[in-house]
């Protein structure tokens, strides 16, 4: 009888080399085979990235770990409008290939000693009710564990987001994921997104190359020159493989300008020098760009500040725009 499949998908808090994944897989014993998708600063538009790539088999069971990072893109501008209903697409396809989700809500620490909780985190509990899941809210679990071993909550955090390793909560998370596994579901589907379909778009052209880490093994497409994508629908967001050379790029719907966006990351020494990113092309109250015919994207060339989304950087002196690539276009259609 082959082993269930657990695929865990969220931020960087499930890369810690000590961290609550690899306690899990201690306490594992063979029980499932896990496999670690995430990705640091993802949120869940990587989830649907990995699903549409293939990357989690239909029938296995999700671990969905992005509430942490999700909190941290709405503090920094992105709305709760566009997380939300790209966690409902993430659902939806799990729905459809039934697969089963146990979500797990991270705190920040900001958050986590706050009494004004923000928009994203009134509502996240009830949108996985909505679709009959029972997530696993670590908020309240860390306080109880703070009070159990008469420590400051503060010293349980590394830093604003992430746990600190060696206080042994890591180990109480996952204890608490594998005690909770059988109580993952599929989710309930949504009659709103029947008819719909989401795709992953890429140019009609071969690869320039390919990106290929331990989490991470994709087709690109450099910005060296123009590219095109041949596409019809809701235009909802860009996967890219960005870098601290990073430059900007414009994007152009049927040869409309939408704005040039950075793909530059940040020069921080904590981050590798390129990684998989998202660009987010729509907003709160504006509803996604209709494509009627092409995508088409090249190095910008304007000397004006480029849009800088949350976790992207702009330093336009280091930008050689040398390694970074576009690697799909996600279409709602």
């Amino acid at each position: 009888m082959a082993i269930p499949e657990l695929c865990i998908v969220g931020g960087s808090n499930c890369l810690l080399s000590q961290g609550w994944v690899r306690q899990l897989k201690a306490v594992n014993q063979e029980a499932f085979e896990i496999r670690n998708l995430s990705i640091g600063a993802a949120t869940s538009l990587i989830g649907i990235y990995r699903i549409l790539n293939g990357e989690i088999p239909n029938g296995s069971i999700v671990i969905w770990e992005y509430a942490i990072n999700e909190a941290n893109h709405h503090k920094s501008g992105q709305s709760a409008e566009t997380l939300f209903y790209y966690l409902d697409w993430f659902l939806e396809l799990c729905a459809l290939r039934d697969i089963s989700v146990l979500p797990l809500l991270f705190w920040n620490l900001d958050e986590q000693l706050s009494n004004k909780p923000s928009q994203y985190r009134r509502e996240i509990n009830r949108r996985f009710a909505s679709r009959g899941l029972e997530p696993i809210d670590f908020g309240p679990k860390l306080k109880e564990f703070a009070g159990e071993k008469k420590q400051d909550v503060k010293a349980l955090y590394r830093d604003r987001a992430h746990y600190k390793l060696g206080t042994g909560f890591p180990r109480r998370i996952a204890l608490q994921v594998f005690g909770n596994l059988r109580a993952a579901r599929i989710p309930q589907r949504l009659t709103s997104f029947a008819g719909r379909e989401l795709r992953l778009l890429r140019p009609e052209v071969l690869e320039t190359g390919r990106f290929k880490n331990s989490i991470l093994d994709a087709g690109i497409y450099d910005f060296s020159a123009p590219i095109r994508i041949r596409a019809k629908g809701k235009l909802l967001a860009g996967f890219v493989i960005a870098a601290k050379t990073g430059g900007a790029v414009d994007v152009f719907v049927d040869e409309h300008n939408i704005g040039a966006f950075s793909v530059q990351s940040p020069p921080s020494v904590q981050q590798p020098d390129r990684l998989l990113k998202h660009l987010v092309f729509w907003s709160n109250g504006v509803a996604p760009i209709e494509v009627e015919r092409e995508i088409d994207i090249s190095r910008s060339r304007s000397e004006e500040k480029p849009i800088v989304q949350n976790l992207f950087s702009w330093h336009a002196a280091e930008g050689s725009g040398e390694q970074d690539a576009l690697v799909a276009i996600l279409i709602e259609s």
